[in-house]
């Protein structure tokens, strides 16, 4: 049984200043503005510069300060930046995963009835008008 547990497993181990690509599960990748489909989406995100070495199994990650997610990953969520030898810094994480990204409704613009169910506009607080059609 052993033998058959074990074809599965990779042995992984990262140095400090490695740059590694970090993993984000579906059910937060799902939630990116501008991707209806999360097939779609990215799978990884980075590059990231490996800090620590926390434990056999785990890493913490350099992410940015504006990144609510937990530095420490599993290797399992790490994939090695083959010849990548700088982090680079535009757009690392999903928007989704950053605070600044929060809608507040301002007016209920308009409601249908669909067969599906009801269909609703909403004027977002901060948000141009035009973008309640998006």
């Amino acid at each position: 049984m052993k033998d058959y547990a074990d074809r599965k497993r990779r042995e992984v181990e990262f140095s400090v200043g490695d740059f590694v690509f970090l993993r984000i599960h579906p059910c937060h990748q799902s939630s990116l503005k501008g991707r209806p489909n999360e097939k779609l989406g990215p799978r990884y995100y980075g590059p990231f510069a490996v800090l620590q070495r926390t434990s056999p199994v785990t890493y913490r990650l350099d992410q940015p300060s504006s990144s609510n997610i937990h530095p420490v990953f599993h290797v399992s969520q790490l994939r090695n930046a083959i010849g990548i030898t700088t982090a680079h810094t535009p757009d690392q994480l999903p928007r989704s995963l950053e605070p600044d990204d929060s809608y507040q409704s301002a007016a209920l613009l308009d409601i249908w009835q669909r067969p599906q169910g009801l269909e609703v506009l909403i004027h977002w607080e901060n948000r141009s008008l035009s973008e309640a059609w998006k």
